[in-house]
């Protein structure tokens, strides 16, 4: 049996290879894939890349059309078996940050009166849980500064409001004004009024002097105390659907009930390593 292939130009293969292709119901058309007709008998004698190269030469040739062969089996296979194993470990993509537990977690620590995160670095909390380490680093720490200056300006507006009623309510008889000229907030119709305009957009259209100029009622107030109610009021919606608007009564529920619980779990573990590191300190 010969091992040397006939020259491709004057070759039986070749001959039988354009028979195949003029008839029309020949599977050459439709599933036969390229290894298949390589191995058959005399074609593997030729080089692989010359033998492709001329079959679908001639096949442009005789169809007008270029010739793609389907994939052979144990390809097929392979790359399927390939997706599977990239859709398995391909990370899954975490929840969108404003409405995430992540970010609820970070609330609460940020907000709890033993201030159990303070001191602690951006990469020190990231690393203390993991529900933390599904967003990378750079986010994180942008998420928490952003959090925590949100916290504290809320913190400190709070601390106004009950200054001013307290020193307000030792006066007899009871005034409409603070000690410091303006209505209190928390009864002024300036605050039945902004929460409209703030969820309507009108506050993110309008710097906050020109909105003070809007309504006379916010007028009462000067604009850098008006200003910072503005600020609370956005953060109080943005934050607003996430603890209370857009989940229902037993969610929300399940929601604290789990943030409570991960918190709880975090001070029993890290505040007994920061009580530790305070007491060596005192003794170093």
């Amino acid at each position: 049996m010969s091992t040397q292939p006939q020259t491709w130009a004057k070759s039986d293969g070749k001959a039988k290879l354009a028979q195949m292709i003029k008839n029309p119901e020949s599977t050459i058309h439709t599933t036969m894939t390229f290894d298949e007709l390589y191995n058959m008998k005399d074609y593997h004698l030729y080089k692989k890349e010359n033998f492709k190269r001329n079959i679908n030469r001639l096949y442009e040739q005789l169809t007008g059309s270029k010739k793609l062969w389907p994939e052979t089996k144990s390809l097929k296979k392979s790359a399927n078996k390939k997706k599977s194993v990239e859709k398995q470990t391909k990370p899954k993509k975490p929840e969108p940050w404003k409405s995430s537990l992540s970010k609820a977690f970070l609330l609460k620590l940020l907000m709890d009166q033993s201030k159990p995160i303070e001191g602690m670095t951006s990469r020190e909390v990231y690393e203390s849980h993991e529900v933390f380490q599904q967003y990378k680093f750079e986010r994180f720490r942008d998420n928490l500064k952003s959090l925590a200056k949100a916290v504290e300006v809320d913190e400190e507006w709070a601390r106004i409001e009950v200054k001013d009623f307290l020193e307000d309510a030792k006066l007899e008889p009871p005034k409409k004004l603070t000690s410091r000229g303006y209505p209190f907030w928390h009864k002024s119709k300036a605050k039945l009024s902004l929460p409209a305009d703030v969820e309507s957009g009108k506050a993110d259209k309008l710097k906050p002097k020109e909105l003070w100029m809007t309504r006379k009622e916010y007028q009462d107030y000067p604009l850098d105390v008006f200003r910072g109610h503005v600020h609370q009021e956005k953060r109080a919606q943005r934050e607003g659907p996430y603890w209370q608007v857009k989940r229902n009564k037993k969610g929300l529920k399940k929601h604290n009930e789990h943030t409570d619980k991960l918190k709880k779990e975090w001070v029993n573990t890290h505040g007994k390593e920061k009580q530790l590191k305070t007491m060596m300190a005192l003794f170093s």
